[in-house]
This record gives C-alpha cells, structure tokens and sequence, in this order.
C-alpha cells in the first residue's frame, strides 16, 4: 500500500504499462502534490542511486500486512538499540537514528552503564527525563540491574517501565528471610527516621515494620549483624502521628515508641519483597 506518495510513471520501471498510465491518469487529474492511495499488486522494485532508494511519505499500515514504516514499528512494539551513559539519577540514550519522540509502546533496549536501582530516571537525548520503573511500578530493587545487564523498557504513560529484571533471591547485601521477604544484614547508625525512609527508598525498599522485622530477628538472626546494639527504627507509629517505633535494643521483641523524630538519631535497617 503506498500512501500519501504522487508517483511518476517513469519512475517506477518495473510496473506493468496499464499501471504506468493509471498513475500518470491520478497525477494528471488530482494535480501533483495532491496525493492519491494506489494498491500496488506486482512487484515493485527501486533502481535509484545508493542512499536515494526510498519511498517517501508512506502512512502508518493500516493492515498486518502492509509495509511497516519507522513509525509504525515505533507503535506496534519495535525495537530501538541505544547506548546508555549516566548523568547522576538519569540514563541518558543515544541511538541511530535519533529518537525524536515519545510514543507509548515505544520499547528501548540498552546495556545498562552501571548497575540501576531506587529513584531512577530515564531519557532520550534532547527530550524530557521520565521515571524508569519496575513492571508492578515500584523503583527498581537492588541487584535487579547489574551493570552490563541489557535492560529493555517500554514507555507507558509518563513512564519507562523496565521488562527484563532479575528476580532471583535477595541482592548483595541482604539476607532472605522467607520467600516474600530480605532484610538488610547490617544496620546503618546514626540516622534519624526521616533519613532511615530516604535511603531504604533509594534502595528500592523501606524501613521493616514490626511483623517483618521480629520475623526476620526470629528466623535468621545469626546471620544479622549490628543486632541488640542499640534501638532500631521500624516503619510503624503506634497511633502517634508525630513519632514512630523502634525496634531490637535487647531482644528481638525490644519496642517502644520515640516521638521526637527529628532530635536524635539511631540505627536503621532496610526490608523489599524479593
């Protein structure tokens, strides 16, 4: 299907004579550049300069099997390879030809820099930074994009979303406690609540509440360092919206509820479902 395209007879050798004069019949009628739709049913083959060979103008195929464009294979799910550089929290990506626009279904495909997770963005040269995400639409997990790691996302809505993740077990770092849950093997000292959420969120994951942090103290606690060493934040608040509990001082069920979060920092310790 040839669409959008005023053709010269002449210019199409390899098509039958009834065919050349219908297309001299459409130009001389709707006057060039006003274009027509012409089904072409023989074969059409180019015979132009190296680099001239091409049909210009052609519309998104309008069925499965008519000729896919550039744009086209954009919006039915083609594939573009890029190279990926980093420029802090954004993967910046360059391809050949260049990516112009965004369009959902749009799919990327790039060996990753350095190895990705939490709050990450993602980027086409010359075009506005998007989230990079996780196909449930959480920041991408430790481990889950090591660099090297050929990632493939699409683009839907105001975001990437990252198809090619590892999911298996817990990433460096971490200890699996069950299936549904990793904990982190080494508390962090001296934060305050406020900077303990930020920097399990930039992990990907969040500080452990309580039925996940005495679950993980009761079944893996050998392998846990920096236990009973002093109070430990816990993603929980007893009712008290301006406090939040703590967790782990002498034992692995030690709680009690510390309100002055912004004065006094103590330890914290990171859990994600794996």
């Amino acid at each position: 299907m040839l669409d959008n395209t005023c053709y010269k007879s002449q210019d199409i050798p390899m098509l039958p004579t009834e065919m050349k004069r219908l297309l001299g019949l459409i130009c001389l009628a709707v006057t060039c550049p006003v274009f027509g739709q012409v089904q072409v049913t023989e074969e059409l083959r180019l015979s132009g300069s190296q680099g001239a060979n091409a049909i210009i103008g052609l519309a998104d195929p309008a069925t499965h099997d008519a000729a896919i464009t550039v744009s086209g294979s954009v919006k039915t799910g083609g594939y573009t390879w890029c190279t990926g550089t980093v420029s802090g929290d954004t993967i910046v990506l360059s391809s050949a030809p260049g990516i112009v626009g965004y369009t959902d279904g749009q799919v990327v495909r790039f060996a990753s820099p350095t190895a990705l997770q939490g709050t990450r963005f993602l980027k086409s040269a010359g075009l506005a930074a998007l989230p990079v995400v996780r196909p449930d639409g959480l920041p991408l997990t430790p481990g889950q994009i090591p660099s090297g790691y050929v990632v493939e996302a699409v683009k839907a809505g105001d975001r990437f979303f990252v198809m090619s993740t590892l999911n298996s077990g817990c990433p460096p770092g971490f200890i699996q406690a069950h299936e549904n849950l990793c904990i982190e093997a080494q508390s962090v000292p001296n934060q305050l609540f406020k900077q303990g959420v930020e920097r399990c969120a930039k992990l990907g994951g969040k500080l452990c509440n309580w039925d996940e942090y005495i679950a993980a103290c009761t079944l893996v606690q050998g392998q846990l360092t920096g236990m009973f060493v002093d109070w430990e934040w816990i993603d929980d608040s007893s009712n008290h919206g301006h406090g939040a509990d703590q967790a782990g001082r002498f034992t692995c069920v030690s709680q009690r509820h510390w309100g002055l979060l912004p004065v006094t920092p103590y330890r914290s310790r990171c859990c994600f479902n794996p």
